[in-house]
C-alpha cells in the first residue's frame, strides 16, 4: 500500500469544502465528507490506478488521474508516484465540466493551475455569450 499525501493546495481545498459543507448543510454532512475522504485516500493507496485518466488526457497532463469522492460532487486529482499517491486538488465536478480547447467548445480552454489555490465553482469565468461567438 502506498500512503496518500496531500499538497498544501489539496489540504486547503479539503478545509474549504468541510467549512462550506458545515455552513450549507451542517456538521453531520461535514463529518461525512471527512470520513468519505479518508476512505477514498485509503482506497487510492491500495489501488492507485483505479482513478480515471480522462482529465489528465483532456488537459494534456501526463499521469493526472481523478477519483470521485463517494456521496459528494467532488473529485480527487492525483498522481501515482513510486512510493506514494500525491493528491494535488479536491475539485468540484461542476468545475471540471468547463469548456476546453480539446472539447471544441467556444471560448477556449479554462485549465486550472493545479499548484494554485482553487476557486469555488461559483467564481468560474462566465461562459461566452451568444453575441460573442
Amino acid at each position: 500500500m502506498k500512503p496518500a499525501r496531500l499538497t498544501p493546495a489539496a489540504r486547503q481545498d479539503r478545509r474549504d469544502e468541510v467549512l462550506y459543507g458545515r455552513a450549507e448543510a451542517g456538521a453531520r454532512v461535514a463529518k461525512k465528507l471527512v470520513d468519505n475522504m479518508k476512505k477514498a485516500l485509503h482506497a487510492l493507496g491500495q489501488q492507485p490506478g483505479m482513478g480515471s485518466p480522462a482529465i489528465g488526457q483532456e488537459l494534456d497532463i501526463d499521469g493526472l488521474r481523478a477519483w470521485r469522492l463517494d456521496g459528494f460532487p467532488l473529485l480527487l486529482w492525483y498522481f501515482e508516484r513510486a512510493d506514494h499517491v500525491l493528491v494535488v486538488r479536491l475539485v468540484d465536478q461542476k468545475v471540471t465540466s468547463a469548456p476546453t480547447a480539446k472539447s471544441g467548445s467556444p471560448g477556449g480552454p479554462w485549465i486550472p493551475d493545479i499548484s494554485a489555490p482553487w476557486p469555488r465553482w461559483e467564481s468560474r469565468p462566465p461562459a461566452p455569450s451568444a453575441s460573442s461567438r
